[in-house]
């Protein structure tokens, strides 16, 4: 049975978080509180629980406020926290920082040692996660700072009952932590569309011009030049940036490139729509282009009338809402950001992200003047580097694994600490493939899960990343990854395909690689091959590198 049950652990009574919490989730109710270092060092109790998430709160104040020795007590607590981890290496876990009320009363020229004590555990905790890849930071310390002291916690609660927060700040943790629950089960979104009259800058390019438009250091223009500053960072994160805007290109590509207040420029886009075609058109196209499904967007616009267009039109794309007023878009971007393009750990590919699409124009460019489809793929001098995941790749294989759709064989979705259990097993194996050429790298974008018995091996799992697909990179991988299988004595090998609504371009990939259906029941298909046989329909167009 899949887990399912999340479990709130603090040193203080969250009972009533809990409460509102199980509106939504199956919570594991523990008696009493402040019972978390129990639980730490227990893996008894947790393995009778089975938790699919676990959340670690921690109030400062209660923590540390009879403490003499600082060092000692950050020690101890940082080795429950490991502890935790090392007991529950599969299930995600997300530990808070801390704050500490300033209740000591001091000469008003001292330093508060609370401060210090904050900033201690912060790095003692970075540490922490850096260790421990099933640990990721919840960070109460910026909920409380944004809601204010004042508003956060209650006096009257934290006397009556121990617990320290007031409704409000119950609500807001509440919040927090289902949109972190949520992000569990959800794919990241990859591509935020803008408009730009009134969204990337005030006013209308046509009609104010360049001159003319809002976009400064000061007044109404510094909002837009703020949101354009976050939404730069999302693009650091990873996140894709295209514009879908109702201009004329000529005019866009003048502010983009001469305005002195813009952010945000054309090397920032992967994609640019400034046309007058309905704005609905320009996103399939734009889906197509890409080789994205459409519910990788989301679409940020002013304009009431063109958000509900696109809604009604394409009911996948998440349409964000735009601020009644202007100054508030910048935290609106923050919030696009934290709903739809959360990520607890960030990989080498996320970064180079914008990069690779733009280099996928490139190849589009090369592959409409090319002869034949194997002449342009030979022309890219494409480089499949084959081998067994590392470490360090464990989150970008993660990452695929959740959300790769179309070129998905069994859309089996795993968290870094599901792949982390996995390898645990000597007769597991995961290989991957990275991918270049001589427009740029791909980076990691292939990922085949192989467990063994006996002479026997099974596909786990297979999947690629839409970005590398119709250029046989499967055919290359899967062919010597195989030969590596029988070379350790394997002879035959067991596959499944479970079809969903977006793995379309997988179905008949067995068939084509000389896999046997041996049996189909609900659209599973089962196949087997005989290791070693020959396949006429395979496309071996490269030489793998092993390393």
């Amino acid at each position: 049975m899949e887990n399912t049950k999340i479990i709130l652990l603090s040193n203080v009574n969250l009972e009533v978080l809990n409460e509102a919490l199980s509106k939504d989730n199956d919570i594991y109710h523990i008696e009493g509180y402040n019972q978390w270092v129990q639980y730490a060092i227990d893996q008894e109790k947790m393995n009778n629980i089975k938790p699919r998430l676990i959340f670690l709160l921690l109030d400062g104040y209660p923590l540390f406020k009879d403490i003499s020795d600082i060092s000692q007590e950050l020690n101890n607590n940082m080795a429950y926290i490991e502890k935790l981890a090392s007991n529950n290496p599969s299930v995600p876990i997300y530990v808070s920082n801390i704050d500490i009320q300033p209740l000591k009363i001091i000469q008003g020229d001292d330093i508060r040692p609370e401060h210090k004590i904050m900033e201690q555990w912060e790095e003692a905790l970075k540490d922490c996660i850096q260790r421990n890849i099933n640990l990721h930071l919840f960070d109460l310390r910026t909920i409380i700072e944004n809601l204010g002291r004042e508003n956060f916690y209650s006096n009257q609660m934290w006397y009556l009952g121990s617990i320290p927060c007031s409704i409000k700040g119950i609500n807001l943790l509440s919040e927090r932590i289902n949109k972190i629950i949520k992000s569990q089960s959800q794919a990241r979104k990859k591509v935020l569309i803008l408009d730009l009259d009134n969204t990337l800058w005030g006013g209308v390019l046509g009609e104010d011009g360049l001159e003319g438009i809002q976009l400064s250091n000061s007044y109404i223009g510094a909002a837009y030049k703020d949101a354009q500053m976050r939404i730069k960072e999302l693009q650091g994160l990873g996140v894709l940036l295209a514009i879908v805007s109702k201009n004329n290109e000529e005019d866009v590509m003048k502010v983009l490139k001469d305005h002195p207040h813009m952010v945000l420029k054309e090397d920032d886009f992967v994609a640019i729509y400034a046309n007058w075609n309905p704005k609905s058109s320009n996103i399939l196209d734009m889906a197509n282009r890409l080789n994205l499904g459409l519910d990788s967007f989301v679409f940020l616009d002013d304009n009431p009338v063109e958000r509900e267009a696109v809604r009604l039109a394409i009911p996948e794309v998440v349409v964000a809402e735009f601020p009644k007023d202007v100054a508030n878009l910048p935290n609106v971007i923050v919030e696009i950001s934290r709903d739809y393009f959360f990520s607890t750990r960030l990989t080498k590919e996320d970064f180079e992200k914008t990069g690779q699409y733009q280099q996928e124009s490139k190849r589009q460019k090369v592959l409409e003047n090319s002869a034949s489809i194997e002449d342009y793929l030979r022309s890219l001098e494409i480089i499949v580097n084959l081998h067994e995941m590392t470490e360090a790749q464990i989150e970008r294989v993660a990452q695929l694994t959740q959300k790769t759709n179309q070129f998905n064989l069994m859309t089996g979705r795993y968290s870094a600490e599901q792949l982390v259990e996995y390898k645990s097993n000597n007769n597991n194996h995961i290989y991957v493939a990275n991918v270049s050429d001589k427009f740029g790298d791909s980076g990691l974008v292939f990922v085949m899960m192989v467990s063994t018995d006996g002479n026997v091996a099974t596909i786990d799992n297979l999947l690629m990343s839409c970005r590398v697909m119709g250029r046989f990179i499967e055919d290359t991988a899967i062919n010597s990854i195989e030969q590596k299988l029988m070379a350790q004595g394997i002879t035959e090998i067991k596959a499944k395909f479970i079809p969903t609504a977006k793995n379309k371009p997988v179905v008949n990939l067995m068939d084509r690689l000389g896999y046997a259906m041996v049996n189909s029941e609900d659209d599973i298909k089962n196949y087997a091959r005989i290791l070693g046989e020959e396949c006429e329909d395979r496309r071996i167009l490269f030489e793998p590198i092993w390393t």
